[in-house]
């Protein structure tokens, strides 16, 4: 059996669910602490479903209800995302950030090659 793989947002997101926060929230926070993150509240559900089918966590606990506003609920998760995953965001960033700047290349590339062709066009 293969080993599920972890993104940096999985322990922010875990601990959202044991706290019971619900998925839309759950994305809200992980943005404020990740921004440029694409994940959805579908992604959330995703996540917990996993943890409940390898019961890591409990459906139990993940029905609780919030007992800490959101905003202070950002602060303690922003205290204690590790550096690893703060790096693995940064490159998840910067790895979009190439592609878009790759891609804007070869448009920019094919707008010469078809202005060179209008111009040999025009000279026939």
């Amino acid at each position: 059996m293969r080993r599920k793989k972890d993104t940096f947002w999985h322990s922010t997101a875990l601990f959202g669910i044991e706290h019971g926060f619900k998925p839309a929230q759950i994305v809200q926070i992980v943005k404020s602490i990740f921004p440029h993150t694409n994940i959805t509240g579908r992604n959330i559900g995703a996540y917990r479903r996993r943890l409940l089918d390898e019961n890591t966590i409990s459906k139990l606990d993940s029905r609780n209800k919030p007992n800490i506003p959101i905003k202070e609920m950002v602060r303690i998760i922003s205290d204690s995302i590790s550096l690893e995953d703060k790096f693995v965001h940064r490159c998840n960033i910067n790895n979009r950030t190439q592609i878009m700047k790759n891609l804007e290349n070869k448009l920019n590339q094919e707008a010469e090659i078809s202005d060179k062709l209008d111009i040999w066009i025009r000279q026939l």
